[in-house]
């Protein structure tokens, strides 16, 4: 049984019989019960959605991308993806755990403070797909995408073929000829981006693209021919230049990846990471560790960190596309 497929399929199930646990072991704590044996508890499925989430992730990338060929609605969607589940779950026993130690609101630290209402807050990020899931589904007559915080379904004819959609920051950008045929149900802020995880979004929006520029295929869509003839057509795309790029950076895109190049991209990133480094260590002695400032920094630290190993990944997998060449 495909593990996607599964978790996906019983997600809420495992959502409610989180939230379930959680909440007995959090009623069990006012009952009398040691805290620490019902950290274990809810340890246990913390640890759990870690190595599935892990295992998802590393089994994405090996799988070659394909559609859902859903013949009885003449659409395809976009694969189940398991991550929603494990992450619902994580959350949820994070958030008990956060709980069988409530701090004291009104003499605790700054941190002590603001974590249990940051980590409870979270969910209102991704509720909505945390229940009724994500993914996009072509079909013959245009496009509904679910969103973390609502859909947005629109027509071909509503895309602007002049701008043709493209992925920019991990993010499926859409350019709308006539917006006012977009529909959007929910709280969405942006409706010309779109995330959807379980399908690489280069592969997502290269078949948008083959769409909008060949209409007569979109008949083939929901049918297994033109599953097959829509891959066919995504290999033989040519490369897209990358967004945003001006004539003075033609030579840095087009020279080739050396050791040299790569190490000294490397040096670069490793050199990043120990100012942030030293940048955190110095505002832990200048403020506090439980300051204000402290804690802000390490929100923020975080994002800039994850940056910096993402490019550091990213230059090493250019580099090694390139030297299979």
């Amino acid at each position: 049984m495909n593990l996607n497929a599964a978790l996906d399929r019983n997600r809420r199930l495992l959502l409610i019989t989180m939230a379930l646990v959680a909440a007995t072991a959090d009623v069990a704590r006012l009952r009398g019960f040691d805290p620490d044996h019902l950290a274990v508890v809810l340890a246990v499925p913390v640890g759990l959605a870690i190595v599935l989430w892990l295992v998802i992730i590393f089994g994405d990338r090996r799988r070659e991308p394909s559609f859902l060929v859903i013949e009885a609605d003449h659409a395809f969607r976009t694969r189940p993806s398991g991550t929603l589940a494990v992450v619902g779950v994580g959350h949820l026993a994070t958030l008990g755990l956060l709980l069988l130690y409530p701090p004291d609101f009104a003499h605790g630290s700054f941190q002590d403070r603001f974590l249990l209402p940051t980590v409870a807050a979270g969910f209102l990020l991704y509720w909505r797909t945390l229940w009724s899931g994500d993914g996009i589904t072509l079909t013959p007559a245009g496009v509904h995408a679910d969103k973390a915080r609502g859909t947005v379904t629109f027509p071909w004819e509503a895309l602007d073929q002049a701008k043709p959609p493209v992925v920019e920051s991990n993010e499926l950008e859409i350019a709308y000829r006539r917006p006012e045929l977009v529909k959007a149900t929910g709280l969405l802020v942006f409706r010309e981006w779109l995330t959807i995880g379980s399908v690489p979004l280069p592969t997502i929006a290269a078949a948008l693209r083959h769409y909008l520029a060949h209409p007569e295929d979109r008949a083939g869509i929901g049918t297994t021919a033109g599953h097959e003839r829509l891959f066919r057509a995504i290999a033989d795309e040519p490369p897209l230049p990358p967004p945003g790029d001006d004539d003075e950076d033609d030579d840095e895109e087009v020279k080739p990846w050396t050791r040299a190049r790569l190490a000294k991209r490397l040096t670069v990133v490793a050199l990043a990471l120990v100012a942030f480094c030293a940048a955190g260590a110095w505002v832990e002695n200048a403020a506090g560790d439980e300051s204000a400032s402290n804690f802000a920094f390490r929100i923020v630290g975080g994002a800039v960190a994850a940056t910096i190993v993402g490019h550091g990944l990213r230059v090493i997998k250019e580099y090694r596309r390139d030297r299979k060449r």
